[in-house]
């Protein structure tokens, strides 16, 4: 997949996680195990997308702290504070999820909706012991209020008494400064060295050049030693209501666990939601015999907002392989990828990047030859590599596989790879699988039989400017337009001239034919605009007849 740019889509959808450790869970999305399993997928995607488009996104951030407390609390050990602010942020978010959800009446919505702790009454446990800063409440219960009331009281009267002393005639020789300041939290003043005989109480230390001296005045140190019981008393009491709180945290493990499952379900699939809004996905139907993709266009270019060409591809039983030709940098591997993007993506229950009334089978095999494979290590060259590849494809049988190859023998002598060429797409044709290829070898371009299921397609271009359009015709294959590219990068005439006459008979007959064909190509693109026309008016009165509808239903 990686050929295919799947990467590149994948990264894309985690980048609209809000928790890491979804965005660890969007590193893969597996094909789902068969197309029921994926169409219920693809229904809550869209259910997630209906969801966001109330326009609340709601976040997932607690996630990434989940698993330390979590840990902790099945061992039934007693959280920090700090732990239980994590507790208390996962409580908010699964309330703010569920108070989203509910809003909506899709069948995904309600069930995650129903499936979610209540998380109310945990939060009222946590907010009654800690501030929303994961601070211990100060009334958090009766006992640790009077303690730290006494405290405040205590600490006042120490304050009190300490500033009498500062201010007494009797100590003004004695003082350093006229401060007061804690030692080992005890309130002590800052006493001359040579005076401390004179000042009854404790010393509690001297500054770093030994000239003061930290004493607690005698009067104080009854004071300051319930100052300190005060302390330890208040330690216990938080102990005891962390204890008390984590043993009931305990008691919700598992609907923690269950919560947290649905919250990273619900993160990973707000985030594909979210890419699927931004590509404009659209619901396809699985077929098991057709390909039918309407205005496909490849998802990056659509992020990126380029403007991409749409096309519309279809493959049948019997056309189950497209030979896509035409000039370079026409399209032709954008159009492929975009073909096995879509491929991919509904496999995996994904909206694609395409038309109403795409059709698509559930590929339970996509093999992708796309890009360079050469390996030194496994002494494999470009060409080798192509061919394992190639080998690997005659393997699969069936339609429910998708084989995707890109200038299939191509960097090789072109008769040889030709006949290489053709020989693999008989093949393919024989197995009965759905194939894209890409090709300028010429020889491949004819010849084909009903029996071979192959079907041309181009991509076309402007004949008067040789640009690439990126319009994809079905059913008729394309020039790679050397001649002609070396004529419109001023190539002198005698060197073209020159090159023409070393063509092959048939190439020049066939160039010489390229007027018809051009004609042929114009016609098609008239009908095709003609087409695109009338299916925008017909869209547009279906709108107007479904928006008619639902004022008539809500006035019923």
């Amino acid at each position: 997949m990686e050929h295919l740019d799947w990467n590149e889509i994948l990264k894309q959808i985690q980048a609209f996680a809000t928790s890491g450790t979804a965005r660890l869970s969007l590193q893969e999305l597996p094909p789902r195990a068969n197309a029921d399993e994926a169409m219920l997928h693809l229904s809550d995607v869209f259910d997630a997308m209906s969801v966001l488009s109330q326009g609340t996104r709601p976040f997932m951030e607690s996630l990434d702290l989940f698993e330390p407390w979590h840990s902790r609390i099945k061992r039934n050990a007693v959280l920090k504070a700090l732990e239980i602010k994590d507790v208390r942020s996962f409580c908010l978010e699964v309330i703010a999820l569920h108070e989203t959800l509910k809003l909506s009446e899709t069948s995904w919505a309600q069930r995650v909706a129903s499936q979610l702790m209540q998380a109310e009454e945990p939060l009222s446990a946590i907010d009654q012991i800690l501030t929303p800063r994961g601070e211990i409440r100060s009334d958090a219960s009766e006992t640790l209020y009077r303690l730290f009331r006494e405290k405040e009281n205590l600490a006042r009267q120490i304050e009190t008494t300490l500033d009498r002393l500062v201010k007494a005639h009797d100590m003004q020789t004695y003082l350093q400064d006229k401060y007061v300041t804690t030692r080992d939290g005890r309130w002590v003043l800052p006493i001359r060295s040579g005076s401390k005989h004179f000042v009854d109480g404790v010393i509690h230390g001297s500054s770093q050049t030994k000239q003061t001296v930290y004493m607690e005045p005698e009067g104080v140190i009854p004071l300051n030693n319930r100052l300190r019981q005060v302390d330890v008393e208040i330690e216990d009491e938080i102990e005891r209501l962390l204890l008390q709180l984590s043993e009931y945290l305990a008691t919700k493990t598992q609907d923690f666990a269950d919560s947290r499952n649905l919250l990273l379900e619900t993160d990973s699939l707000f985030a594909q939601a979210q890419f699927s809004i931004l590509i404009e996905g659209q619901r396809f139907e699985f077929s098991p015999d057709e390909v039918h993709l309407v205005d496909v266009k490849h998802p990056l270019l659509q992020v990126s907002r380029k403007n991409p060409v749409a096309n519309t591809v279809q493959l049948t039983q019997q056309k189950s392989i497209l030979l896509l030709s035409g000039p370079n940098a026409g399209g032709k591997t954008v159009l492929m990828k975009a073909l096995g993007l879509a491929a991919q993506m509904a496999r995996v229950g994904l909206p694609i990047c395409a038309g109403e009334g795409s059709k698509i089978p559930f590929f339970e095999k996509i093999l992708v030859g796309i890009g360079d494979s050469q390996s030194v290590g496994a002494e494999l060259s470009t060409f080798a590599a192509h061919l394992k590849v190639l080998h690997e494809a005659t393997r699969l049988q069936g339609f429910q596989n998708l084989i995707l190859v890109d200038e299939i023998c191509g960097s090789t002598d072109p008769e040889e790879g030709s006949a290489l060429a053709r020989s693999f797409i008989e093949k393919f044709s024989q197995n009965r699988t759905f194939a894209v290829i890409t090709s300028h070898l010429g020889p491949l371009k004819s010849g084909w039989t009903d029996d071979d299921h192959v079907l041309n397609g181009s991509l076309e271009y402007d004949s008067k400017s040789g640009r690439p359009t990126y319009q994809f015709i079905q059913g008729i294959p394309g020039d790679s337009l050397a001649i002609q590219t070396a004529k419109r990068v001023g190539v002198p005439n005698d060197l073209i001239e020159r090159a023409m006459t070393l063509l092959s008979p048939v190439t020049r007959s066939r160039l010489a034919g390229l007027e018809q064909i051009e004609q042929i190509k114009s016609d098609l693109h008239v009908l095709q605009d003609s087409l695109r026309k009338d299916k925008a008016k017909m869209q547009s009165e279906k709108d107007k007849y479904l928006r008619l509808m639902s004022e008539f239903e809500k006035e019923k």
